[in-house]
């Protein structure tokens, strides 16, 4: 190359860089960051089945929980306990997305998969249903 051309590339270059010192440019892959807002919600619920009266129940504190995990791929949503009755909404990256069952009282029995994959799309609202047989004195096993 001549010297003519690195002249004028240096130049160049160093009008480039005082425009971005003074903020008249954006430097290159300096914009700002891109918004990852491909974000789901995955609503875990899970229904109870009681074989008696629960007000005849003496103990308030037996109340039926289960705890679930959502994961997918390589995010894990965490642990998060449901009782009784109820609903629990978690956050997720578009995808698919599984709910498994991590534990669940003894004296209950899961009536059906101990877990279950949606799809969620961007801004989707999906339901995973879970539903349990709990009888007063449990479900023993024969001696």
């Amino acid at each position: 190359m001549s010297s003519r051309n690195i002249g004028r590339g240096a130049a160049a270059c160093a009008v480039t860089a005082a425009l971005v010192a003074a903020g008249a440019l954006p430097a290159a892959n300096a914009h700002e960051p891109k918004k990852d807002d491909h974000y789901g919600y995955v609503k875990v619920c899970q229904k109870v089945y009681y074989d008696h009266d629960k007000k005849d129940d003496k103990k308030d504190d037996k109340k039926f929980h289960a705890t679930y995990n959502a994961y997918e791929g390589k995010y894990d949503y965490g642990d998060f306990t449901i009782y009784d009755d109820y609903c629990k909404q978690v956050k997720v990256k578009k995808g698919y997305v599984t709910v498994k069952v991590v534990y669940y009282s003894s004296y209950a029995k899961l009536d059906g998969p101990s877990y279950k994959t949606v799809y969620v799309d961007k801004d989707e609202y999906k339901d995973v249903w879970f539903s349990y047989k709990v009888k007063k004195h449990g479900y023993g096993h024969a001696a």
